[in-house]
């Protein structure tokens, strides 16, 4: 899903920077922490969680 995501232009529109919600890391688990994506280009990082992270 992560490259399908990049390759398609999503992350221009629906990246948000992720804040970590008691409720959504019960919904969904951990978010992603700094050091995961520390080489990835582009950054997709979100505030806003709408289901589990796609980094994972």
């Amino acid at each position: 899903g992560r490259d399908i995501y990049i390759a398609e232009g999503c992350n221009n529109c629906h990246s948000q920077m992720i804040r970590p919600f008691r409720s959504e890391t019960e919904r969904y688990g951990e978010y992603s922490k700094p050091g995961e994506f520390v080489y990835d280009h582009p950054f997709l990082w979100g505030s806003k969680r709408t289901g589990p992270d796609l980094h994972r």
